[in-house]
């Protein structure tokens, strides 16, 4: 095996073929590697060699809040796993017929960045961040993150709570809410 970054390949082993020919190993490098198994050939057959490359992808991942109000400051949290301190990964938001670049940010020596965002209108918002490739690895992207933002209530009833009870004794009324959602009244 070669892995990327490196001079020279390194012997895994020796194997006997099955009775079918064949030679079974299974490898979970942590980065793009190349492998080469060689024949040195017998009274039969001719020596034979053969590569396989396997690309590693790096783990990104994007944190995000479900549901938030119209107005508040969202913190957006992304990782890079194996570690790329120092690396510059994109937050991307769709627009509504492509990905555009959001934000740009650099990740810490844990290989963690954070980006703060307004939710600016009512609705469903889509956001990724990606991460280019480099000699170790492929290019990665998170999972697509959606956010609900919705209108605030004007209670100020906050989206966290599951059951809460507003008594509005100006009108009279009573109104249940759900995160943030009026359900009844």
């Amino acid at each position: 095996r070669k892995a990327a970054g490196e001079s020279d390949s390194a012997l895994i082993g020796t194997f006997v073929t099955d009775a079918a020919g064949a030679v079974t190993y299974r490898a979970t490098p942590r980065a793009t590697t190349v492998f080469r198994a060689d024949f040195a050939g017998d009274a039969e057959w001719l020596p034979v060699s053969a590569e396989a490359t396997v690309t590693v992808r790096p783990l990104v991942r994007l944190v995000v809040p479900e549901r938030v109000e119209r107005g508040a400051r969202v913190r957006l949290r992304v990782q890079v796993v194996p570690a790329h301190p120092g690396a510059s990964l994109s937050i991307e938001m769709w627009s509504g017929d492509a990905w555009t670049e959001w934000r740009l940010v650099t990740l810490g020596d844990d290989s963690r960045a954070a980006a703060s965002w307004r939710a600016d209108r009512v609705g469903r918002r889509a956001f990724r961040a990606t991460v280019t490739a480099d000699e170790e690895h492929a290019a990665g992207a998170s999972d697509v993150r959606r956010i609900l933002v919705q209108k605030p209530n004007p209670y100020g009833v906050p989206l966290g709570a599951r059951r809460i009870v507003v008594v509005d004794l100006s009108q009279y009324r009573m109104y249940y809410f759900s995160h943030g959602r009026e359900v009844r009244s």
